[in-house]
């Protein structure tokens, strides 16, 4: 499966789909006393996240409400929500918060991720096959002896290379 790494924007809205920091289970101590946890140093900004003065939980928990966000696609009038777990985007949070606590105060750090493209391809697929529709043509009919004219209906066609080029910019 080929996968491509994209560097996210500041103004990027995608859910993050990725281990929490901190997984493995504290190491025992002796005493009953918990040492804090180290603080992001302040002025930190993690893709667009201030997560400076943050616990490395706290910012994690930052980072996943900020990137959790479904994504909405407009194709002509129709809208439509999709997460960014449904395109196969994949965020590490606890690689980009252990890179923020080594930082120098008031850096800005990007945040990146893997977009699988397979997925988001078979996605566009899907949505091509659920909007595209034919065109049709206006037609004259003879109702009770009337006349009827029925409207003509647009076609449209999702071009799905230029749409997978699209959605994989945005990520």
């Amino acid at each position: 499966m080929r996968r491509l790494l994209l560097l996210l924007s500041l103004t990027l809205a995608c859910a993050v789909v990725a281990p929490a920091f901190g997984d493995t289970p504290p190491a025992a101590t002796t005493t009953t006393a918990t040492t804090p946890s180290p603080a992001v140093p302040d002025g930190v900004v993690l893709g667009g996240v201030p997560v400076g003065g943050l616990t490395a939980d706290e910012a994690s928990a930052a980072l996943t409400a900020r990137f959790s966000r479904p994504v909405v696609l407009r194709v002509g009038g129709t809208k439509v929500t999709v997460t960014p777990a449904q395109l196969g985007v994949k965020l590490y949070v606890g690689t980009a918060v252990a890179a923020a606590l080594a930082a120098a105060p008031g850096t800005t750090l990007g945040f990146r991720g893997l977009v699988d493209r397979k997925t988001v391809a078979a996605y566009v697929a899907r949505l091509a096959r659920r909007l595209n529709r034919a065109p049709s043509s206006s037609r004259l009919l003879l109702r009770n002896f009337r006349p009827l004219v029925t409207p003509s209906v647009t076609g449209r066609t999702i071009r799905r290379i230029v749409a997978l080029h699209g959605v994989l910019s945005f990520f």
